[in-house]
């Protein structure tokens, strides 16, 4: 589904626009509404974003982040409504009904699980991220400037650990290397990213590496609400990729997985693997969904029980050679 002459044609002739993406938003999906906003807006469009969770710490600097409003707080219906870097509207939350209003509803998205939601629907698997398809939907709009540029050089950053995940490829080469002509520097972005870390993060960084375990290629490790507590990370996004990292570094581990307990009493999980191991269709059994390598579900809690169904999940596949 590639619809995107059709979407470029629609972004020309409406006004006005609702875009929003997954719950828990993380930096392809917060990048990637951000550089749509701001090229839309560049056009004279009247665009507001909303999402059900607030913007992570780490990617506050990038610009029009602080504009960002909860569902409750978009009062008009827009004549498009945007779903990007997500393909199931229940993983849309609560901004789903908001964007439903809409008379038209794009679909923008790179997962190979997504569904289509919209009447328009640019899916492309191959794609290393979503910030990369809306890079090729603003070219076409106009020449991005140097905002917008930033906004999706962090959203493929992300989504490609830093173009190191098997997802990258040489057109996310070639995507990055125009946003560098158009002036974002890596060095500064990267710093941002990677090196202004708030305390609470390292210290549940900490905490998490503590607990971990490996056994048979298999590394997991999880984050209580005492430890948040400890932490003072609880109640609060945490940028939990940088954990997970540094577990996927341990020699012979393939799959990691990471769970941490949430305030509404269910689970977060973070699923990572090597190629060979596909963690996307695993997180799609528990009700969730990803890419082969990188994925991640919710289950209720308590947390020891949600570990056990998904380390029993993952060593059932191992055992089953998948």
């Amino acid at each position: 589904m590639r619809d995107i002459e059709a979407i470029v044609e629609l972004f020309r002739s409406k006004q006005s626009f609702l875009l929003t993406a997954h719950v828990r938003p993380e930096g392809d999906s917060i990048g990637s509404q951000l550089g749509l906003m701001l090229a839309l807006k560049s056009l004279g469009k009247k665009v507001v974003i909303a999402n059900d969770d607030p913007v992570p710490e780490m990617f506050s600097f990038l610009p029009g982040s602080d504009g960002i409003v909860f569902p409750e707080d978009a009062k008009e219906v827009p004549d498009v409504g945007v779903v990007l870097d997500c393909g199931q509207w229940e993983r849309v939350g609560r901004t789903a009904e908001l964007v439903k209003r809409a008379p038209v509803v794009v679909n923008i998205d790179h997962h190979i699980d997504t569904e289509g939601l919209g009447k328009y629907n640019y899916i492309d698997p191959v794609a290393s991220a979503t910030g990369e398809q809306v890079y090729e939907i603003v070219t076409r709009l106009a020449r991005p400037d140097y905002d917008t540029a930033l906004c999706l050089y962090v959203a493929i950053v992300s989504d490609t650990g830093g173009f190191r995940y098997s997802n990258t490829t040489a057109n996310t080469h070639r995507v990055t290397a125009h946003l560098l002509d158009l002036g974002v520097k890596p060095n500064e972005t990267a710093y941002k990213l990677y090196e202004s870390d708030p305390a609470s993060l390292v210290r549940a960084m900490g905490l998490a590496l503590k607990e971990v375990q490996v056994h048979d290629g298999v590394a997991w490790t999880h984050l209580t609400k005492e430890a948040l507590l400890e932490a003072g990370a609880w109640g609060i996004p945490l940028e939990t990729e940088k954990i997970i990292r540094q577990v996927r570094t341990i020699s012979g581990v393939r799959i990691v997985a990471f769970l941490t307990e949430t305030e509404n009493g269910s689970v977060k999980v973070n699923l990572r693997a090597r190629p060979g191991f596909d963690v996307g269709t695993l997180a799609k059994e528990l009700g969730g969904g990803g890419h082969r390598q990188a994925s991640g579900c919710t289950l209720e809690g308590p947390l020891p029980e949600a570990e056990r169904r998904v380390l029993d999940a993952i060593f059932t596949r191992l055992d089953k050679g998948r």
